[in-house]
């Protein structure tokens, strides 16, 4: 829902084409919305921090894990803004871009999880299921929450948004060309 405007409300009101007339490239562009979003985002995670300062308090938690839980939900939070940037890019109508960012970031979310996995196993082979599986977000949060740093883990999050933030950059551009 941060990312449904970001670029479809540039493109609705007129402001895209003073940003293109700019000596800004495109990545720089891409990269300041998603610095601001994910800023955003990472505000709204932080007004948790009272209640792991209360289960402290009231506890003994295991505080490495909830500091990975905590460093999971930034990667995973930068990881959908990624994409909503991109699909954000695609439309000027904000909802189409909410609803499709929505069903994208689901099907990442259900790529991991098993109910989701087993009409593809019976039509594909195992190595496919598992390469499906592997691109699931909740894959990676979850080993994350339990307390394993697995450096592929921030290696999918780090490519996933990558990724995701040159796609954004290229649409931007061909939508330059096109203007």
């Amino acid at each position: 829902a941060l990312s449904m405007r970001a670029w479809s409300e540039e493109f609705r009101s007129g402001t895209m084409e003073l940003l293109d007339a700019l000596p800004i490239p495109s990545w720089q562009l891409v990269m300041a919305k998603f610095i601001a979003l994910w800023g955003v985002a990472l505000s709204a995670l932080i007004m948790s921090f009272p209640l792991w300062m209360t289960l402290a308090w009231l506890g003994h938690p295991d505080h490495g894990s909830i500091i990975l839980g905590y460093s999971g939900s930034a990667m995973l939070m930068a990881a959908m803004i990624a994409v909503g940037l991109c699909v954000s890019s695609i439309s000027e109508n904000q909802l189409i871009v909410y609803i499709v960012t929505s069903l994208m970031l689901l099907l990442f979310l259900l790529a991991g999880y098993p109910l989701a996995l087993n009409p593809v196993r019976e039509v594909f082979s195992q190595s496919f299921v598992d390469l499906i599986s592997s691109l699931s977000f909740l894959t990676h949060l979850q080993s994350i929450t339990r307390g394993v740093l697995d450096l592929r883990d921030i290696l999918f999050y780090a490519l996933t948004i990558t990724f995701w933030l040159a796609a954004n950059t290229v649409v931007l551009a061909s939508r330059k060309g096109k203007g």
